[in-house]
Order: structure tokens, then sequence, then C-alpha cells
């Protein structure tokens, strides 16, 4: 896949460089990996070299340029990914936090510690 080549303006790459150890301190590793992505091309290297080095797809690597010139560094924030929707209501897990708080006992559970099969009955 061909590389691209782009050059950085300077208050540009230092935003980004400082997004970059805003999102290290948070423990932010994919928006990290993806401004560090965005550095590394500006420098120069090459797709498939850098995408070795970072563990992902040169096609991934395309869909982040893509992202940082149609938003700029907006683009590369992740998201939260939603995942499964959660099967309990809010109600129902305060109820449930209260009798996991009391112990098995108070559930009407023998033994004196939770076990898988009574937290999977309880639920």
């Amino acid at each position: 896949m061909p590389g691209i080549r782009m050059t950085l303006a300077t208050p540009t790459r230092k935003a980004l460089e400082r997004m970059l150890r805003q999102a290290e301190q948070r423990g932010d590793v994919r928006t990290a990996k993806r401004i560090t992505a965005m550095l590394a091309v500006a420098d120069g290297y090459e797709y498939a070299q850098l995408a070795a080095l970072l563990r992902v797809s040169a096609e991934v690597l395309r869909l982040w340029v893509k992202a940082f010139m149609l938003h700029g560094a907006a683009g590369l924030h992740s998201k939260k990914s939603p995942g499964r929707p959660p099967t309990l209501t809010k109600a129902q897990k305060r109820t449930l936090d209260t009798l996991l708080t009391e112990g098995p006992s108070a559930a009407g559970y023998p033994g004196a510690c939770w076990r898988t099969p009574m937290l999977q009955h309880l639920v």
C-alpha cells in the first residue's frame, strides 16, 4: 500500500504532542497509538513499517490518517465501544448490591461466602 506524505504545521505538531502526553497520563492507549501513528507518518515512516511497529494493519493506519485529514486531531480520539446492553435495570443492580453486601445467609442461601452457582441463581 503506498504511503502518504504528510507535513504537519508546527502548531498542529505541538497540539498532537500535547494530546499524546495527556492520553498517556490518562492511560488511553488507543488514542495514544493513533496520535503516535500520525506523528510517525508525518516523520516519513512507511505504512508497512509503522503497522508492524504498532501491531495494526496498514488498512487501520489508512483509516486513522483519513480520520485525521477529515476531522483533525478530534478524529483521533477513540470512542468507547458500546458493548452488550445491561440485562439488569438500575433498581435491580441496587437490590443486587444490597443482597451481595448482606451475604448469602441473608439472601436465604446456606454458607458464609458466595459461590458462583448461588450468584447465577440470585441474578
